[in-house]
């Protein structure tokens, strides 16, 4: 999947997402480090998409490691939607989100469709 680059690409992915088992959230990056060919993000979890998961963040600091040369450039302080692909490893879906605007959107999009 391309990362999304656009508001209607973000609220399809989002309304997908929330209808499927898959870990999806918003977290804003806090820390970027370079070592070796890894990108080291810290990063603090803001809002989980699946509301039918059963799963707990019980640490909203999450640590993860990307391909410096295949992953896309992240900004302190900026928003992003991840997703957990595998215990521990996550994917970057998104450019920046707009805490403000866009999560309320989105979550009124996805689930007035949903009822």
């Amino acid at each position: 999947m391309e990362m999304c680059t656009s508001t209607a690409c973000l609220v399809t992915i989002l309304c997908i997402f929330a209808r499927s088992s898959a870990q999806v959230f918003f977290g804003k990056v806090e820390s970027v480090a370079l070592e070796n060919d890894q990108r080291l993000v810290v990063l603090k979890f803001v809002w989980q998409v699946n509301v039918k998961s059963e799963k707990i963040i019980k640490d909203p600091w999450l640590h993860v490691s990307l391909d410096h040369c295949s992953s896309p450039a992240t900004e302190n302080g900026m928003t992003y939607l991840w997703e957990e692909i595998h215990n521990g490893e996550y994917k970057l879906l998104s450019h920046p989100v707009d805490l403000t605007s866009d999560i309320q959107m989105f979550y009124s999009v996805c689930y007035q469709k949903k009822r």
